[in-house]
Formats: structure tokens, sequence, C-alpha cells
């Protein structure tokens, strides 16, 4: 599916995407969810020129066996900006961080929080 345009402010999940999936984001907000978009499992997913701010935990985050992309887009105040597996590798492009708390693009399990 493609989504376009849509706002997503305080759910619970803004969007969550597991087992088997291909999703576009293009030109979304995401505000003051505990995540903005979360990917885990094989899924396809593209963020694209889509704002995500005052995320409680991530503003988008990806799993090891997501194929994702994450381009043109504005991370502002979130916990972490664009989090994602260290195994996996996300396009990142042409995107802005500002004021994101413990990094604007960090992998895990293993770096630790400072």
């Amino acid at each position: 599916p493609v989504n376009r345009g849509v706002r997503f402010s305080k759910n619970c999940m803004a969007v969550f995407l597991e087992d088997r999936c291909a999703v576009l984001l293009r030109t979304c907000a995401f505000r003051l969810n505990p995540t903005g978009v979360k990917a885990d499992g094989a899924c396809r997913l593209s963020v694209e020129r889509c704002r995500l701010r005052g995320c409680v935990l991530d503003g988008v985050w990806i799993g090891k066996e997501t194929a994702g992309s994450v381009i043109g887009c504005d991370f502002r105040s979130n916990r972490i900006g664009l989090h994602h597996h260290f195994e996996a590798s996300p396009r990142i492009s042409a995107n802005t961080f500002l004021q994101n708390q413990y990094g604007d693009v960090r992998r895990f399990p293993e770096e630790a929080f400072s």
C-alpha cells in the first residue's frame, strides 16, 4: 500500500509492519507517538519526505530482515531518529536530524545508550 499525507499523532504505535509486506509512506507526519514507524520481518519499507517529531522511542525502527529506505525525512526531538538492526542495511539519504536525544542514526543491539 501507498500512504500519502496521513497524520499520525499520539497513537500507541503509528505504523507497525511485520511478516511479509511492502509499504510506501510519503509526506506523512508522525508526532508524539511512542514509535513513528516500526518494521520487523521480511518487509520492504520506504519512508519518503515524512516528518517524525517527538516520538518517545524511535522515529523509525528497522529490524534485521527489513529492506528499508528513508529519504528526505525530517527527524526532530525523538529519543532516537532512525534505529536499525546492525545487520540491516537501510538506504538513508538527504534526511534532516535535529535534537534527537540519544542520536540521529543508531544501530542495535551493540550500541549501548549513554
